[in-house]
């Protein structure tokens, strides 16, 4: 299965941009979704509360068109 994804550092109220960013190079880029999206908490509250620190990697399967 492929992926495309993006880790991005900083708060939760920017995490739409990076989603709109990943699915703008999905649609760029020949491939379609192939699967339910997921994130991956890198950093999360459990381990700073400075949402500066916070590592998320959003993820989107993905096919080749």
């Amino acid at each position: 299965m492929s992926f495309a994804s993006a880790t991005y550092q900083g708060p939760y109220s920017k995490i739409n941009e990076v989603n709109a960013a990943v699915a703008a190079w999905v649609r760029g880029n020949g491939y379609e979704y192939d699967g339910p999206a997921f994130n991956i908490y890198h950093v999360s509250p459990h381990k700073t509360q400075n949402p500066d620190e916070f590592v998320t990697a959003v993820c989107y399967p993905v096919k080749h068109r």
